[in-house]
């Protein structure tokens, strides 16, 4: 791939986005804000049909994947493969942002492995119980962090860690 003077892109998959809140989407918008170094991105489910597909909310763009309910976030993988392969395919410096382990994540794993000079990040912040991590959902959460921690770099959330990690 020859040089470019292409921004690097930043492509973080979160289960919910604005306007669904909690502290994983505050974190996720603040540190957006804060990497203007790169072209920004976050893949979300859409779940409500109220809520455009594409939007721009503090210098990152919004994707949102689904139809407009709930289930939108089964959804997820299939479009933030899709989103990641088709804008990062032909970028020189690509980092895959996973908020948490979540549906999302495996579509960014798939990307991974097709877009092979890509990171691939995982956040943790899980605040869920031990017993929640070896058998919640009849042991499939398990089962994805076995899957999803080999092939990911760890970033954890604080005040320049996930900045400095992904070179911002």
């Amino acid at each position: 791939m020859e040089a470019t003077t292409q921004r690097p892109l930043l492509i973080a998959v979160s289960t919910a986005f604005f306007p669904f809140v909690g502290g994983a989407e505050i974190a996720l918008e603040e540190v957006c804000a804060r990497l203007p170094a790169y072209d920004r991105v976050v893949v979300t489910a859409r779940m409500s049909s109220k809520l455009p597909r594409r939007e721009t909310r503090r210098g990152c763009t919004i994707l949102r994947v689904g139809f407009g309910f709930f289930g939108d976030k089964l959804l997820l993988p299939f479009g933030a493969a899709w989103h990641a392969w088709k804008l990062g395919r032909r970028r020189e410096r690509v980092v895959l942002l996973s908020v948490m382990i979540s549906y999302g994540t495996f579509g960014l794993l798939f990307a991974s492995r097709q877009i092979t000079h890509a990171k691939l990040f995982v956040w943790l912040q899980e605040g869920d119980s031990e017993e929640h991590l070896q058998s919640g959902k009849f042991g499939l959460v398990a089962i994805g962090w076995k899957i999803v921690l080999p092939r990911a770099h760890v970033a954890a959330l604080s005040g320049t860690s996930l900045a400095s990690t992904l070179g911002g």
